[in-house]
């Protein structure tokens, strides 16, 4: 672990290689209260982070996590996705890069040092994008 001003200027230096854009949403549900929804569920992807990551080719142990994930058959293209360290992130997510929606698979915590936050994404087999 670096000293705070070391941390500090360490993530400010990453934040220049983060150059792709991206939108990273979460799912959301409510329930439809109008007389015609019936009560019925409405699933809603809402934006969480909009801005600029960095996409670099997913490492040979990654794959396993993906596979937990969504199905080694299911996954077209998997990517590890560098973000900003405070950016909110969690499994399950929906990342947009592009046409392409990919989703979080996992989340890379112990190799970060606290100075980015890091995920393996997947764009799964007959997915929009």
């Amino acid at each position: 672990m670096f000293n705070r001003s070391v941390t500090s200027y360490i993530r400010k230096t990453t934040k220049a290689f983060l150059t792709t854009p991206c939108t990273i949403e979460a799912e959301e549900t409510s329930q439809d209260t109008s007389p015609e929804g019936y009560g019925q569920n409405i699933t809603a992807w809402n934006a969480v982070y909009v801005g600029k990551c960095r996409l670099l080719p997913a490492g040979v142990g990654d794959s396993e996590k993906a596979t937990e994930f969504a199905g080694q058959e299911g996954i077209d293209e998997m990517k590890r996705l560098i973000l900003p360290f405070n950016t909110a992130l969690d499994v399950g997510q929906r990342v947009v890069i592009g046409s392409k929606i990919f989703y979080v698979a996992s989340l890379d915590v112990a190799n970060t040092d606290e100075v980015f936050r890091a995920a393996i994404i997947v764009r799964k087999a007959g997915s929009d994008g």
